[in-house]
């Protein structure tokens, strides 16, 4: 039996209101949607930029999106036939104009030459590491008293470093959730931030992350769609109509709900009757609205849960003054993060400034258009000949209450005629405010989807919880149903490669001495271990023995590894002594190549690590089959150390004499033994040479 039709109310047209309309367009309801502002759309806000004769869209508010836990807005977009493509989502801190710098892409590490030699940034790089590893650890914790500790609460408990805090971790925070940075970054919910953070691939510190997107010729285009193929006898879009008051009432013996608004046209307050009001607008905004003029006011279960949400507010700029981008041009990037040692300078002390590089988010080219930025909060306001745009913009923000409130969500939902929608009810995002729209559509007013839904964040997070809490799924492991292990074991090798590019370049940057070499490889190495149970298609979140298998790995090279690091430390550390005395810059050459020097030991434990897990992985499955379990890779693990090759010796230390001999120790050009082309050539020749037979 078709649902009842309906006279529905949106109010709101961001993200959560177009997409409940969109989803009604296949019901025979009656919507109208309401809007204060003049245009549609909220965050989504399209403008033109201009320079000289040239003209070109830009986003200012809603900007990416990405392949991994977008799949509602991407399934709509390809609908509709609105076309996306690929961006970079890159980030950046520059702190006091310039004074300090770095960035996460490429050079932009050490962009800033004089922080290799400082401690505070090799502990950051450690504390980022380190995070990535461990904070995982809090979903696997049965602990209660974790549900409301903040993130300012867990990085102390956790002895992480103030340079962690202010140059990562905070900045990464509030750019995000546009939250202000000396405070509500640190008062976030840990639990809420890490889930977020595995989600959305952002504890990898060197893995392959999703693909970002982009909308072409800017997300406007969307809001176009959906106004377009809307029925104009059954939809009806009332922009500058702000709503002055929702009231449940009866009439007629007929729970209906009354919303109340003034008139864009006279100026005076009018009023309709709805059968249903989809509240889709921020959260902190329908308390007011439920109390303005009801006959039934919100119940406390309503209050109680809706007063928990807030906002902040966050002006953007649309501009091209460079004064609000890092100092050097190798920190640019899709995200710039200003900041100052003293909060209290900054315009916006209560806000993040942020600069998003619009050239390379949207592919604006530069050399037609020049710089052109949306800088949000600026600490000083861009040049007024370089502006095009002032907005306005206000964000969700995350406090343990507020967390609380989204998970209590369903006690409200659908009561007396009212349900709510909105980026505000999950993370905050885009994806969250159109989902939670059309799940509003499907689950109250009987709304279709010409695909299926998916609940991104949750289905991620039980997933997550179920490969926690399950044993079956621990123990099993279950692994991609190919039986073939061919096509695992390529994307291994070029996972290792990859890799490997990492663990050279960190260990030939280390400057002078051992420390960080002896913190970046064997980390790099666990990591590899990580994405190579990935690429045979493991779980992320892996039972205690097959992490003991990975850790048994790392100490059979580290041992060795350190051995030969203390080794030519002492040796070149004599020389340098040595030449020291005789000319005050005789050492200098030596030291850097001390550093130099440091990268074959470090591909070589690397590239060992990868073998030996890949043919244990690979014995496994020659065990265990279309399946394989924790067991099957012990006993690989036991095998591969004992069963004696056709030399006499384990095919562990056989495999460990290739990889010696691939990588040697001692070479007329030291350098070309870590050649990336030549060991993967070498690599994959030790791999195919050392599988097991059937």
């Amino acid at each position: 039996m078709p649902p009842e039709k309906k006279r529905i109310a949106i109010v709101g047209s961001g993200c959560a209101g177009l997409g409940a309309a969109w989803a009604l367009q296949n019901t025979d309801h009656e919507v109208h949607v309401f809007e204060k502002s003049d245009r549609l759309g909220g965050h989504t806000n399209t403008q033109t930029f201009t320079h000289g004769k040239h003209s070109t869209p830009v986003d200012t508010g809603f900007i990416v999106m990405n392949s991994a836990t977008y799949p509602n807005l991407i399934r709509f977009l390809n609908h509709v036939k609105v076309p996306i493509s690929p961006t970079l989502m890159t980030f950046s801190v520059s702190r006091n104009h310039g004074e300090f710098e770095w960035s996460g892409s490429g050079e932009g590490i050490f962009a800033q030459r004089e922080n290799i030699f400082k401690p505070r940034m090799w502990r950051m790089i450690f504390d980022i590491i380190r995070f990535n590893q461990f904070a995982l650890d809090l979903l696997t914790e049965d602990d209660s008293s974790r549900t409301d500790q903040t993130v300012g609460d867990y990085l102390e408990e956790e002895g992480y470093s103030q340079a962690f805090k202010d140059d990562y971790l905070i900045p990464m925070t509030a750019a995000v959730w546009s939250t202000s940075p000396d405070k509500t970054s640190l008062e976030f919910p840990v639990l809420t931030l890490v889930r977020f953070m595995w989600n959305h691939h952002l504890l990898s510190t060197i893995a392959a992350r999703p693909t970002w997107l982009t909308i072409k010729d800017g997300s406007q285009k969307y809001i176009d769609a959906i106004v377009r193929s809307s029925d104009p006898r059954r939809f009806h879009f009332h922009t500058s109509t702000p709503i002055t008051g929702v009231t449940r009432m009866n009439q007629n013996g007929k729970p209906v709900v009354e919303v109340s608004y003034k008139s864009p046209l006279s100026g005076t307050q009018e009023s309709s009757t709805f059968d249903h009001v989809v509240m889709a607008c921020h959260g902190d905004d329908i308390l007011p609205l439920l109390s303005a003029k009801s006959r039934v006011p919100p119940s406390d279960k309503e209050q109680e849960i809706l007063g928990a949400f807030q906002t902040s507010e966050n002006v953007a700029y649309l501009h091209s003054d460079l004064s609000l981008m890092p100092l050097r041009r190798p920190v640019f990037t899709a995200w710039n993060y200003l900041t100052t040692s003293a909060p209290s300078k900054l315009k916006h002390p209560a806000g993040v400034s942020l600069t998003y590089w619009m050239n390379l988010l949207q592919h604006i080219p530069e050399s037609k258009f020049g710089p052109v930025l949306v800088t949000m909060n600026p600490p000083h306001e861009p040049a007024p000949e370089k502006t095009q745009g002032k907005f306005v913009y206000r964000h969700p923000l995350y406090t343990p209450a507020a967390v609380r409130s989204q998970n209590r969500m369903g006690e409200i939902q659908n009561t007396s005629g009212i349900s709510y929608c909105g980026a505000w009810t999950k993370y905050g995002f885009h994806e969250d405010g159109f989902s939670s729209g059309l799940k509003v559509a499907i689950d109250h007013l009987g709304a279709t989807l010409p695909f299926e839904f998916k609940d991104s964040i949750r289905s991620l997070v039980n997933q997550t919880l179920d490969l926690i809490n399950n044993d079956e799924a621990r123990l099993r492991c279950t692994a991609a149903q190919v039986i073939d292990v061919g096509p695992k074991i390529n994307q291994a090798i070029e996972e290792s490669i990859r890799l490997l590019r990492h663990g050279v370049w960190a260990s030939s940057v280390g400057a002078v001495g051992i420390v960080v070499p002896s913190i970046t490889t064997p980390t790099i190495s666990r990591i590899l271990c990580d994405n190579i149970l990935t690429c045979f298609g493991f779980p992320k979140i892996n039972p205690a023995s097959v992490n003991n298998i990975m850790n048994k790995i790392i100490g059979w090279n580290l041992i060795r590894f350190l051995a030969q690091q203390v080794s030519q430390s002492v040796t070149l550390g004599s020389l340098v002594a040595g030449l020291t005395i005789v000319s005050l810059g005789g050492g200098a050459p030596i030291i850097g190549l001390m550093s130099l020097l440091e990268a074959p030991a470090a591909a070589r434990m690397i590239i060992k690590c990868a073998c030996d897990l890949i043919l244990i992985l690979d014995r496994a499955f020659k065990h265990g089959g279309k399946f394989v379990t924790s067991i099957d890779i012990e006993l690989a693990s036991r095998e591969y150390v004992a069963k004696p090759s056709e030399k006499g010796r384990s095919k562990r230390k056989e495999v460990h004499a290739q990889v010696m001999k691939l990588i040697p120790i001692v070479s007329k050009r030291f350098w070309n033994s870590v050649r990336i082309s030549k060991i993967k050539v070498g690599m994959d020749e030790i791999i195919r040479s050392n599988r097991w037979e059937p």
